[in-house]
This record gives C-alpha cells, structure tokens and sequence, in this order.
C-alpha cells in the first residue's frame, strides 16, 4: 500500500492511499470487508483502543456498540469473578503497541516537516475503464530534499531510527500506480 502524508494545521499525518477517487477504497469489498494481504493495526486493533484519561494512566476503552459481540456466544472478555480473560490482555497489547507507533509516527511527520522533506504531489492515474483520475493534496518526502540535507539532520534522522521508515515510505510510492488495476474503486470504510 502506498504511504503518504496529508497537510493538517499542526503537522502532516502519514497515510495509506487506499482509493482514487473521494470516499472510495480499493482494498474494500462490495460487502465491506477489507480485501488487501496487510490489514492495518488502525483495522486490527478494533474494537479497542487506548483512551486518555487526565492525570491518570491511559485505559483500554471498547466499542460496546461492536456487532461482533454477542451475549450468548464467543470468547469471554471477563471471567464470572471479573477478572480480565486472555483475549483482553491481548487486546491491551495491540492497542498500546498501535497507540505508541502512531505516536511514533507523530513524531517522524514532525521531523519531516521541520527539515523540509515534504512536497506536495498530484497523482494521475488511468482506471480500467480507460478513464482518468486525479489525486491532490498529498505530500511525499522530496528525494533531492532528502539527497541535500545536512549531513547532522540526516544523523539526527538516523538516530532517532526514521530512516528505514522514510526509505520504506518512498519505496511504497510505487504501490499507487496499482490502485487502478484492483477494479472498480469501492465506497470507504467509515
């Protein structure tokens, strides 16, 4: 899947370009169900996730309106005395290790847009039907940015262990240009 970045008031958040037109995703199925070989920890983790809680430590909230659960059958979340059962401990896991690389991945797009590595791109792109398709207001790290940086920014990225994701982020820029070729583009998940 291809990884980009998308402007914001603060700083770029880094996503995956799952479709080629507005509201549409290629890795959705008529049926709604994810369809690509990586489903996403945001997909994996669901329907858990960390929740802040001021001045104390964060908790693992649940969706309880999830249509996955049910009264009557499946795994138990709780024994009867309370206690929690494995399948939420392993729940906590995925959602502190999703909750700490999106916090890592905060810090990486800060990075990048403090060094200027960004640029924004427009994606054409031709669909099966032979029509075509454009895509504004991505941004993608600009290779002969990344090619001048000052050798102390490009150690300071090395350090802090964001090279491997900015080199695998440019080698994901390939991925667009088979968003077409995986059919009719599909309504998004919400």
């Amino acid at each position: 899947m291809a990884i980009a970045f998308l402007p914001s008031a603060t700083q770029p958040a880094a996503v995956f370009v799952t479709g080629l037109n507005p509201g549409t995703n290629a890795f959705v199925s008529a049926e709604g169900r994810w369809t690509g070989r990586y489903v996403p920890a945001y997909l994996r983790r669901y329907p858990f996730i960390i929740g802040d809680v001021p001045d104390a430590e964060p908790v693992l909230c649940v969706d309880d309106a999830y249509e996955g659960f049910a009264a009557d059958e499946g795994v138990r979340l709780f024994s009867p005395k309370g206690e929690p059962e494995p399948v939420v401990a392993e729940a906590l896991a995925l959602a502190r290790g999703y909750r700490e690389a999106a916090q890592r991945t905060d810090r990486l797009c800060r990075m990048l847009q403090e060094m200027a590595l960004l640029r924004a791109v427009t994606l054409d792109a031709r669909l099966p039907d032979g029509r075509t398709t454009v895509v504004h207001g991505l941004l993608t790290v600009d290779e002969g940015a990344l090619d001048a940086l000052p050798e102390a920014d490009l150690a300071e990225l090395h350090r802090q262990g964001f090279l491997k994701p900015v080199f695998a982020h440019l080698f994901s820029l390939k991925a667009a240009s088979r968003l077409a070729e995986r059919g009719p583009q599909r309504a998004s998940i919400a």
